[in-house]
Parts: structure tokens; C-alpha cells; sequence
């Protein structure tokens, strides 16, 4: 049962993803995704973060974030004590123009 518990915890701590989709030599779909309450809360910083890091990468020194949207949202995460534990998710999609 410890490590039932210690499984759920770290399913509800989180985690985050990001996925890069290039549109145009300075364009980037950019889509950063949270899971638990610590990647969740993340995902804001973690996508202005990763929008100044593929900045760089591509050789430029300024950005703007076109059409951003969010999502939010719970996933199953375990049971614990017979109650069933969800997960909070966020995910960003936006668009970075250099």
C-alpha cells in the first residue's frame, strides 16, 4: 500500500511536455501540456520559457505569442483508500512569430 501511495503522489506532482511544430522560417507552433498540480501550474512559464529557447535556437532576439489558446482539465491518477485521485491538466498552444 506504500507504494501505491508514493505511485499516486508522484502522478499528482506532475510533470510537463512540450511539442514544436516549425510553420515558417519564423514561425512555430509551440504546445506545452501539465499534468498533476506542479506541472500543471508550470505550463505558463514553461511555454514563455520554451518560446525564448526556440528564439535563440533559431538565431533571433525578439518574439510575440499569436492565438493563444488553453485547456484545462482532470485524468484519472489511482486510487487511494477505495477513492479515486484525479489529476489536473493545462495544456498552451500558441504560436511563436520571431
Amino acid at each position: 500500500m506504500k507504494y501505491a501511495s508514493a505511485a499516486v503522489l508522484l502522478a499528482l506532482a506532475g510533470c510537463t511536455s512540450t511539442q514544436e511544430i516549425p510553420l515558417s522560417a519564423n514561425r512555430v507552433q509551440l504546445e506545452v501540456s501539465g499534468t498533476g498540480r506542479l506541472g500543471a501550474g508550470a505550463v505558463p512559464q514553461q511555454t514563455l520559457r520554451r518560446a525564448a529557447e526556440v528564439t535563440l535556437r533559431e538565431g533571433y532576439t525578439h518574439f510575440v505569442l499569436e492565438s493563444p489558446q488553453t485547456q484545462t482539465g482532470r485524468v484519472f491518477a489511482g486510487v487511494t483508500y477505495g477513492q479515486p485521485m484525479l489529476a489536473t491538466t493545462r495544456t498552451n498552444s500558441v504560436t511563436v512569430v520571431m
